[in-house]
């Protein structure tokens, strides 16, 4: 018995020091990300199932988090617009393979889609908005009818406009050509999630910031999570400053324009604690989870399900994946099944979401080298 005991002990001892020395290299990528990029604030959280690392960074210093801060989301938000409609499956009140007009007003649906002659508006459906491949074009970049500056553009040029997501899709028809037929291609697009988000109310009766915060946040305690300028969380937490450049954006009203595919903020915490529940089906069902993770090539390393991606990953020769999202914010929220691991946080700054994918695997590839 004293054997088996010192042996525990000992292999303790070793695993405890493995997960010291991962923490410290973690801490030094980040630090020299973070120096590199001259990032001014940035954080990344990471939560395995013995563990969990915390550190934040301003400029070229990095330091371990004790309270909470919140990031702005982005895309990540898609995540939980998606999440939204599969819980109304749940519930049964709408089926992936519906069209949108089944549950939608034709003044939404009307005219939405014209391609070389043909209008295919009435047919456009939940599963093509979730997947991308409505052949709607994305209204944040795609280039007006006039030429004149996109959408993105446009709120750093007003930034006090505060945008309805009828404006939106106002603004969408009139000025926006689609890029092609429904289900012909995969093209990512927020459009299709401005027609989700207006599909959340329209089935729930609720706006979209009380849905999630009645069927998602509050379940799952996430206190520090809501929509942007539309809601509060029970402890509000006041987002980390987001950087065009130089130039500081948070706080804009402009960017309500980002809503259904992009408008919550949240915290690192709160968002592994969503994710954890939707992989260990607490808020959706088995079968529907399942039927949101069958893929669609998005490019030569990433597939593209319902709101979330799988991301091939090349190491020690093998290949393994992560599920997640990341957003324009450089945020990110990935899980890593074989490691069952979760890692969370933003660079907060547009110029530098290739850099945090980026750190994100030099992470991976550090926990899979101490891995016991």
């Amino acid at each position: 018995m004293r054997t088996i005991f010192t042996i525990s002990i000992l292999f303790l001892g070793i695993y405890t020091s493995m997960a010291q020395q991962a923490t410290t290299e973690i801490r030094q990528v980040f630090q020299q990300y973070s120096k590199q990029l001259g990032l001014d604030q940035a954080a990344v959280y990471l939560a395995t199932s013995d563990e969990t690392i915390w550190l934040g960074a301003s400029k070229d210093s990095v330091y371990t988090k004790q309270a909470p801060e919140a990031i702005y989301l982005a895309s990540i938000s898609k995540m939980f617009t998606a999440t939204a409609i599969g819980i109304l499956k749940d519930q049964g009140k709408l089926d992936f393979s519906d069209p949108l007009s089944k549950h939608l007003p034709q003044a939404i649906w009307q005219d939405l889609l014209v391609y070389e002659g043909i209008d295919y508006s009435q047919s456009i459906t939940i599963a093509q908005c979730l997947q991308h491949q409505t052949g709607l074009a994305d209204y944040f970049t795609a280039t007006p009818i006039d030429g004149a500056p996109n959408l993105l553009h446009q709120l750093l040029m007003k930034p006090t406009k505060v945008w309805t997501p009828k404006e939106v899709l106002a603004y969408y028809k009139n000025n926006i050509r689609p890029i092609g037929k429904p289900n012909a291609q995969f093209m990512y697009s927020d459009t299709g999630y401005l027609l989700l988000g207006l599909l959340v109310e329209a089935v729930s009766g609720q706006a979209l910031e009380d849905f999630f915060g009645t069927q998602i946040f509050a379940p799952l305690q996430m206190q520090h999570s809501y929509m942007y300028q539309r809601s509060k969380a029970a402890l509000a937490v006041k987002p980390m400053p987001i950087y065009v450049g130089a130039m500081p954006i948070n706080g804009i009203p402009s960017l309500t324009a980002d809503w259904g595919g992009g408008g919550i903020v949240s915290t690192p915490q709160d968002l592994v604690r969503f994710f954890r529940a939707y992989n260990q089906h607490h808020i959706l069902q088995k079968e529907t989870r399942d039927q949101m993770q069958q893929w669609t090539k998005e490019s030569t390393h990433s597939t593209y399900g319902f709101g979330i991606r799988k991301m091939t990953l090349q190491i020690e020769n093998q290949n393994l994946y992560m599920l997640g999202h990341t957003g324009t914010t450089a945020s990110f929220l990935w899980y890593v099944p074989h490691l069952d691991s979760y890692i969370a946080g933003s660079f907060n700054q547009i110029e530098a979401s290739k850099h945090s994918r980026a750190l994100v695997q030099e992470i991976v590839d550090i926990l899979q080298k101490h891995h016991p």
